[in-house]
């Protein structure tokens, strides 16, 4: 089963809409926080989904050949809220699906956080705009030369993307062959488990991690410690990032985000910004239960436990449009 409820009763009824394996650990413990809380949910594959319209010409999103959902729209489930658990790298996959959802359900994340977080040259760019100390980034198009950084190898990756998946030295002044935006920036020096991810729910700081590299990546030039590439979480410092990581929810609008962090300048810097976090390691590892706060900040981004961190929540509509 990848629900609890039916939806017909007056505990809140929250849809996850994610892309992960049903069997995902992420999704269920995210259900079970919400269980203990009073409230129904159900698990919706992204790949079901699809936008049509119905017979007045207002646009639905169609469940289409989910073995275990048995209903023909997401409007069927009878849903207050959406915790929206897309990977960055399928942001546009499914942007039209979002959009949709968004017009008609309170969304966490909403439409300006998720679309800012899906990509990374877009959040590095509204957050330097905005005062956040960012990692120096270049936007690097089809047929750009790598910027040089000086006193520092270069970084590139695609813009739109997760899990580590293509990131790559590039020699300054080279042209490599690329068919989609990517971003260039300066390769910190030292090791990776000393970058800080830090998760906020609501503008709340949760808990800080340092992400120790799998045995593969150990030691390489570039050390990749996502946990998606078998990385290993582990406690770090909230004190030098907390105020950042409190300044960067702020001017997102995130209500549950995970910010990652390196030494810069003698502080620190955001590299990027993630608006789908993983918890379960964090929860398995090291015994902090980022599950039940995210449940909270759902409730209460509904209006089910008391005021949002970032206003009412009927005010969607207005923050959407806004993407200054």
């Amino acid at each position: 089963m990848r629900q609890n409820g039916n939806g017909q009763g007056s505990s809140p009824r929250i849809g996850i809409i994610q892309t992960f394996e049903p069997g995902e650990r992420e999704t269920y413990g995210l259900g079970l926080a919400l269980e203990k809380m009073g409230a129904s949910w159900v698990a919706i594959e992204a790949r079901f989904l699809k936008v049509s319209v119905d017979k007045l010409g207002e646009p639905v999103v169609l469940i289409e050949n989910d073995p275990e959902l048995d209903v023909r729209c997401v409007d069927d489930l009878r849903l207050d809220s959406i915790v929206w658990r897309v990977s960055e790298a399928d942001y546009y996959n499914y942007a039209n699906v979002f959009d949709t959802l968004g017009e008609k359900y309170p969304m966490v994340n909403d439409w300006r956080c998720t679309w800012i977080c899906s990509d990374k040259w877009r959040t590095s760019a509204k957050l330097a705009a905005w005062g956040v100390p960012v990692v120096p980034t270049v936007l690097l198009t089809p047929g750009m030369a790598v910027p040089e950084f000086p006193g520092f190898k270069t970084v590139v990756k695609p813009s739109v993307g997760a899990s580590g998946r293509g990131v790559r030295l590039e020699l300054a002044g080279s042209v490599p062959a690329i068919n989609a935006p990517h971003v260039a920036q300066p390769l910190v020096p030292g090791p990776s488990c000393d970058h800080i991810r830090v998760i906020v729910c609501g503008e709340e700081p949760v808990t800080s991690i340092h992400r120790i590299p799998g045995e593969e990546h150990r030691g390489s030039e570039i050390e990749v410690n996502n946990v998606a590439a078998g990385g290993t979480p582990a406690r770090a410092p909230m004190a030098p990032v907390r105020q950042i990581a409190v300044d960067v929810a702020h001017h997102l609008g995130g209500d549950v985000i995970g910010i990652d962090l390196v030494p810069w300048n003698g502080g620190f810097a955001v590299l990027e910004v993630n608006s789908s976090p993983g918890f379960n390691l964090i929860d398995e590892t090291l015994g902090i239960n980022c599950f039940s706060h995210a449940a909270q900040q759902v409730l209460r981004r509904m209006g089910a436990l008391g005021p949002a961190a970032h206003g009412s929540p009927v005010d969607r509509r207005s923050r959407r449009l806004s993407t200054t």
